[in-house]
């Protein structure tokens, strides 16, 4: 897997490499769903309290990813 590089508008910026705040996966996740017309399989990494965010070509075992993470929480 490899670091992804995401570009949102709606306040959630990413660029390749950068750590999210975990408490924004949420909407993170909830933006991809909305907005990402080629989706990629998002992965929340969790890094000492923050999130990293991995990608793949498809999109498949998102939410159980997400569930997981939040769980965590």
């Amino acid at each position: 897997m490899k670091v992804c590089s995401l570009h949102f508008n709606k306040g959630l910026t990413t660029q390749r490499g950068q750590i999210l705040n975990l408490h924004k996966s949420f909407l993170l996740v909830q933006w991809v769903f909305q907005n990402v017309q080629e989706p990629h399989l998002i992965e929340l990494i969790d890094i000492k309290g923050e999130i990293e965010v991995h990608a793949q070509a498809k999109m498949k075992i998102l939410k159980n990813v997400i569930l997981k993470q939040m769980f965590k929480l």
